[in-house]
């Protein structure tokens, strides 16, 4: 069984506070997102043996906490495609994966990361900040991932104690 991590970047900073959208960086509550998910994950048995994040700072952040609290023991991929990319670019990203890999994380932004989800398992799911899908699919190798009939949400990871409803978490 193959696994795949959607994340979608913690909470960030305003775009007004800073020059730009692409320097955002993460908030303290963005922080608490990303420890809360990590330990998720951990309890879920899953660590990534490759991790490809934007280059956008919140997405890196997010990234590097991540592998920080979850044991991932390489390196981070930080790939300037997906920092405004279509789903396309993520589902060519995960395809071109070892395929001696049984789990892959990706980080990046909305509405990317919508679609990557919805294109896999068939059905629309809201990606709030922070939140992770935790795709299984059950392929011989990552290019055969997409179409496969054996792909499926396994979990929506939600960091716990946060407001998910209602734009708190956008």
């Amino acid at each position: 069984m193959r696994h795949i991590l959607v994340v979608r970047h913690a909470k960030s900073e305003p775009a007004e506070e800073r020059q730009g959208d692409f320097v955002r960086e993460i908030t303290e509550t963005g922080r608490r997102q990303v420890s809360s998910i990590a330990g998720q994950i951990a309890e879920m048995k899953l660590v990534p043996e490759r991790v490809i994040t934007s280059d956008a700072v919140r997405a890196v952040q997010t990234a590097e906490l991540l592998c920080r609290e979850s044991g991932f023991p390489g390196e981070i991929e930080e790939n300037p495609e997906l920092y405004d990319a279509t789903e396309d670019i993520y589902l060519k990203l995960i395809s071109q994966s070892d395929d001696r890999m049984r789990c892959i994380m990706i980080v990046g932004h909305n509405p990317a990361v919508e679609a990557v989800v919805e294109r896999l398992i068939g059905a629309h799911k809201k990606m709030r900040t922070g939140f992770v899908a935790v795709i299984e699919a059950d392929v011989a190798g990552w290019r055969d991932l997409i179409d496969s009939d054996s792909v499926q949400l396994r979990a929506m990871i939600e960091p716990n104690g946060m407001e998910s409803k209602g734009g708190k978490t956008e």
